[in-house]
């Protein structure tokens, strides 16, 4: 027998030979000392020739156990010696472990059992006394059981060497299951039986010592020999404290055994639980550890509750070997077939991964760059080299910093080539160290690209520059002849002494001008929307005070038309609210103005409302409709429908409507049907106010200057036309002009003549507007002259940017006469006088203050008639002729002016009231 084969039966036969040994001296330890009590466990042993029957049962004991074992044994050694195992041998010892508990259990039992009838019969001469015997019986029964339970226990702590290599190459029959919670109960059970014997047993000897009882309660034990003569018992019916003392000690002795006896056996039961548990938490420590080698499963040595739960991690373990495996082969194929290069190296700079697209870019094989620096593929010049030098370690940190994670570096093939590539770093950690991996891209192409790409910006941001000047010298030189076109026609308009017929044709002029100026603005804020630069600018006004103004604003192109417009209210709407009021106004007014030049029968409707929350308007038309193949490119910049018929327009109007709805948080809604009618709605973002911002208020005509005063003006601009026109204006009010023709000249004239104000253009040649503004405004004699800006650019130029560079106020051209004034008035201490409202004039104009008399006396009755007939059926213009004819008397100014301002505006009830008085005065 091998030196693994003689360890293992030296445990086991310690176990089969002390263990019984230890219990029959335990449970025969009794005496009145000591020293009785040692000699009497000693005795029950070595007592030749009573103790041989026990020592025969014992001795077959361990001869019956080591037959059984045999098998083991055999297995064992070979297994020891790499000697091949046959199924059948393994099934064998499957089936001894299978037996062995109960077999042994039942050798315990009736080893001890045939230990205590022997010492019965031998103690109780020729059986006279069967109570004993059974008690001694029914002690033996437990005793084995209790001893059997610690013999397997220790036996399965020792053979789990033996079962664990039997699993290592499983055989065919299974172990037989064994609940662990019953052995578990069984063991507790049977320890709690055991000591509830001893105690019983303990009791009584501590009954019999306090009592002062002669006899003993308990059983004598096997092989002890006891005094029971009555002279014996007479002379312990009295005993001394002394006595009493040493029984005391035996009695705590004992108990200590007992409790070290129940001790063991409690430490056997916590390894049974704690050595599965220590299994599982072990591999589940390596299967969750970094190192994904920790893959070995757990040897399943017993058949119990615990083995299913082993089996499950099995499982895991086995799925999770099984995965590692499909991923390292799918890494692998992922990292040789991937395009791009990938390499992987240590914190020294090592390389061990190299892939093929690795090689094909650098030209290395991965047999002849594998354990080279990764340095070596940089080129000598770049940063990290020149700073790192031979410093891998130093190399790699730097490199592999956050801030270099993914960044551009130039390399060298294994030829030398220069190559740009662009790499990107991650890390992992491993128990072996960091491994740092690199993927690579090579961007000479894309450089190549970039550089194109560079240049197509640079050409389109030259080109886009171009663009917006264009755009902006178009605005000027489109504005310039239309600031005179408007002009004009404004000073025109003033002069009373122009016929009607004169006038119809300024106002042609006048309104073709404002659509051609309307135009401009339409491709100047399409071109502002495509570079981004249309802001909202909020303010707060009146909700329906702001539509009925839309309403008025088309109603007579509406009755021109023929066209009904109704406004629609639904209820409950804000009477303030804050929006972008000028681009709300737009978006009605482009929208309202394609309804009615498209719709020619029925009528245009508005309905105002609150939804969700928004602000919502819906406009519905009768008009030619849109088809549904063309309400998306409608939306388009330069787009027009089919069914226009050459209407005109840009085709900006929806586009730049659309974009400002959107801008307001809403989207334009287009629902039509040709020959229909559409219907456009949108819903926009507000806010509630409490009330109207400040708006200002028209005021009416300015006539002349406040005092009697003729301020000093300097016009700088280098056309003559604009000069001419804005000279026009102010003179015409009372304000003396000088002419500069551009920012130089000013700059003299305004030291020379020291003006209240100067109208400065900006763009002039020989020095422009801001340059002379910003001279003025150093020079302390006269940087207190407000210096208004005008400009044609309005595109390039806004109010902002305008008045940080130095000017006082703005005026884009072409300009209103009101917006001319309103300029002046806010801006410096000029102020105007005013023509009277027509509110005004009918306060003041009476009929009563009429001489009817006279008025009655010159006028014809065919006059009368001609003049009642007109105004029953109003018309106007009829009256006005008559009036011409009568404007040549002097008695009859008055009421020529009265009439011509009653006409003017269509208040016919006044008419019909003075031509009554008139009539009536004729009867008199």
């Amino acid at each position: 027998m091998d030196k693994c084969g003689k360890k293992l039966l030296r445990k086991t036969l310690m176990v089969t030979i002390l263990v019984p040994f230890f219990v029959l001296f335990l449970i025969s330890f009794k005496g009145k000392t000591l020293k009785d009590a040692f000699f009497n466990s000693f005795y029950s042993v070595v007592d030749f020739p009573n103790s041989i029957f026990p020592l025969l049962l014992i001795l077959f004991f361990n001869f019956m156990i080591m037959h059984l074992l045999f098998p083991i044994f055999h297995f064992w050694q070979k297994f020891n010696r790499n000697i091949p195992v046959s199924m059948d041998e393994k099934n064998r010892v499957i089936s001894i472990f299978n037996s062995l508990g109960k077999k042994i259990t039942l050798m315990s039992v009736v080893a001890f059992v045939l230990g205590t009838v022997y010492s019965s019969f031998e103690y109780y001469n020729n059986y006279q006394d069967l109570l004993p015997t059974f008690y001694n019986m029914l002690e033996g029964i437990i005793t084995g059981l209790f001893t059997s339970i610690f013999i397997n226990m220790s036996l399965e702590n020792i053979y789990f060497p033996i079962k664990s290599a039997l699993m290592i190459d499983p055989p065919t029959l299974e172990p037989k299951f064994r609940s662990y919670y019953k052995q578990m109960s069984y063991v507790v059970i049977l320890l709690i039986t055991f000591l509830g014997f001893q105690v019983f047993t303990i009791a009584s000897d501590f009954y019999s010592v306090f009592s002062g009882n002669l006899q003993d309660l308990f059983i004598p034990r096997v092989g002890a020999k006891m005094d029971m003569s009555p002279e014996m018992l007479l002379s312990k019916s009295g005993r001394s404290h002394k006595e009493i003392e040493d029984i005391l000690d035996v009695i705590g002795l004992k108990i200590f055994f007992y409790l070290f006896l129940s001790f063991r056996i409690l430490v056997l039961l916590k390894n049974q639980i704690k050595n599965p548990l220590e299994t599982v938490e072990g591999r589940l420590e390596k299967l969750t550890s970094s190192n994904a080698s920790n893959t070995a499963q757990i040897e399943i040595v017993d058949n119990n509750e615990f083995s299913k739960i082993y089996g499950n991690i099995n499982k895991l373990i086995v799925k999770q070997q099984s995965e590692l495996e499909n991923s390292r082969e799918r890494l692998h194929t992922v990292i040789d077939n991937a395009a791009d290069p990938i390499i992987s190296f240590n914190d020294d700079g090592h390389i061990f991964i190299f892939n093929p697209a690795a090689e094909k870019l650098f030209g290395w094989s991965r047999e002849e760059i594998n354990g080279s620096s990764f340095s070596s593929l940089f080129d000598q010049e770049e940063e990290f080299c020149k700073t790192c030098g031979t410093d891998n370690k130093r190399f790699v940190k730097d490199i592999t910093d956050s801030k270099n994670r993914l960044k551009r570096y130039r390399g060298r093939t294994k030829g030398g080539v220069s190559i740009d590539f662009e790499a990107n770093f991650s890390k992992s950690s491993t128990p072996d160290g960091t491994i740092h991996t690199a993927i690579i891209r090579d961007i000479s192409k894309q450089i190549l690209f970039e550089q194109s790409l560079q240049d197509a910006r640079k050409a389109a941001e030259r080109a886009n520059r171009l663009k917006s000047e264009f755009l902006a010298n178009m605005s000027h030189e489109l504005r310039t002849p239309l600031n005179a076109v408007l002009g004009f026609t404004q000073l025109l308009n003033s002069d009373r002494n122009l016929t009607d017929n004169q006038v119809e044709k300024l106002n042609i002029i006048s309104r073709s001008g404002e659509h051609l100026l309307g135009l401009i603005n339409d491709i100047l804020d399409i071109s502002k929307i495509e570079a981004g630069k249309i802001e909202l600018h909020e303010s707060v006004f009146n909700l329906k005070e702001f539509t009925q103004d839309l309403k008025e604003m088309f109603d007579l192109r509406c009755k021109n038309k023929g066209l009904a417009l109704y406004v629609e209210y639904v209820d409950p709407l804000p009477v303030y609210l804050k929006s972008d009021l000028g681009k709300l106004r737009q978006i009605l007014i482009n929208i309202l103005g394609n309804a009615i030049k498209f719709t020619n029968d029925g009528g245009i409707s508005i309905v105002v409302g609150i939804q969700s929350g928004k602000l919502r308007f819906s406009i519905n038309d009768t008009g030619k409709g849109i088809p549904e193949s063309e309400i998306e490119s409608i939306l388009q910049p330069f787009t027009q429908s089919s069914i226009t018929d050459n209407e005109g327009g840009t085709g900006l109007g929806l586009a730049i409507t659309n974009s400002f709805i959107q801008m307001l948080g809403g989207k334009l809604e287009i629902e039509s049907k040709e020959g229909v009618g559409s219907n456009f709605s949108f819903s926009i973002d507000f806010e509630y106010a409490a009330k109207a911002d400040n708006v200002e208020e028209d005021i009416g005509t300015v006539i002349g200057i406040e005092g009697d005063r003729h301020p000093t003006v300097i016009i700088v601009d280098d056309k003559i036309n604009n000069r001419l026109i804005l000279k026009e204006m102010l003179e015409r009010v009372g304000f003396v002009t000088i002419e500069a023709v551009n920012g130089k000249d000013a700059l003299e004239r305004v030291r020379e003549f020291k003006p209240e104000l100067v109208f400065m253009d900006i763009k002039m040649p020989v020095m422009d507007g801001y340059e002379s503004v910003k001279l003025m405004k150093a020079d302390d004699l006269i940087k207190h002259i407000p210096v208004f800006a005008l400009t044609a650019s309005a595109f390039k130029h806004d109010e902002k940017s305008i008045l940080a560079s130095g000017f006082d106020g703005f005026i884009a051209k072409p300009f209103k006469l009101s917006s001319l004034f309103n300029l002046i008035s806010q801006n410096s201490h000029i102020q105007f006088t005013y023509e009277k409202t027509a509110k005004e004039q009918k306060e003041e104009i009476s009929i009563d203050n009429l001489d009817i008399k006279t008025i009655s006396r010159e006028l014809t009755g065919d006059i009368i008639e001609k003049l009642d007939d007109y105004i029953l059926i109003n018309d106007f213009v009829a009256i006005k002729g008559v009036l011409e004819t009568l404007k040549g008397s002097e008695a009859l100014l008055d009421f020529v002016n009265i009439v011509e301002f009653f006409t003017n505006n269509f208040d016919d009830d006044s008419l019909i009231t003075l031509i009554e008085k008139i009539k009536k005065q004729d009867k008199e």
